[in-house]
């Protein structure tokens, strides 16, 4: 299991996946829209769809360090998924009717079709047959524009989450070198973050973790730091033991 140090370090050179959602925003829009409550409460509930779609294609379409993992996060993906997509698919279709309806002038009303007076039995059937064909192809063009928003969003999320694959791969890579330089080093991190040399005894305190160096303060040693140069692929390449800072 990784240290906090090398999780901490991994995370500069592996980035946020996902930007987080900040709540204060939420809480300010509450205070001032109060009045608009129902308005807000559905752009929320959008929002909600949204995010969910795309996170659900980006959990998709990501790797995994496990095949545990692998198998547990995307059944969480599709738990997640199916109905924020199924939800935003349906308010895409109620959505374009209106749209559709405000466009002609008219508001929504049953079509009615007028029978004619006189007819054969299998004229009226050819009709009816004809409306049902009608209404098949509406439902399907329905079906359609219904499907762009939601899928849209689960197509940019999917690809969102290909493209995390390789950064993620090379965040476990430099996870497992970073393990394997700090046992040859002799470096411990213990509970209280404070890491050990175990050659020497000295314990230090992590002052800063950059991308390109880890600064280590030395407990009860003045004037005096200890680095952990990183290289270009977030891999711990060199620890410089005590060292002046005149030097």
């Amino acid at each position: 299991m990784p240290s906090q140090l090398i999780k901490t370090s991994a995370k500069i050179l592996g980035g946020s996946a996902i930007a987080g959602f900040g709540l204060s925003f939420g809480r300010d829009v509450y205070k001032t829209s109060k009045k608009n409550l129902k308005k807000i409460g559905f752009l929320l509930l959008l929002a909600g769809l949204l995010i969910g779609t795309y996170t659900g294609g980006v959990w998709l379409a990501r790797n995994y360090e496990t095949i545990w993992g692998s198998i547990f996060k995307r059944i969480g993906a599709l738990i997640l998924l199916v109905p924020c997509f199924l939800v935003l698919m349906g308010i895409s279709g109620f959505a374009f009717i209106l749209v559709s309806e405000a466009g002609k002038g008219s508001t929504p009303q049953e079509i009615t079709r007028a029978e004619p007076a006189y007819g054969s039995a299998s004229g009226s059937g050819s009709l009816e047959q004809a409306a049902t064909g009608d209404i098949e192809l509406e439902d399907l063009y329905l079906l359609r524009q219904a499907f762009y928003l939601p899928g849209g969003i689960l197509l940019i999320g999917l690809i969102a989450g290909s493209i995390q694959r390789k950064k993620r791969r090379d965040v476990w890579e430099a996870e497992h070198a970073n393990e394997q330089f700090m046992t040859a080093q002799g470096l411990v991190e213990h509970e209280d973050g404070t890491i050990e040399e175990e050659s020497t005894g000295q314990h230090y305190r992590i002052d800063h973790v950059g991308s390109r160096r880890i600064t280590l303060f030395p407990i009860g040693r003045r004037g005096r730091r200890a680095y952990i140069n990183i290289d270009t692929d977030g891999k711990y390449s060199e620890f410089t033991g005590l060292m002046s800072l005149n030097d």
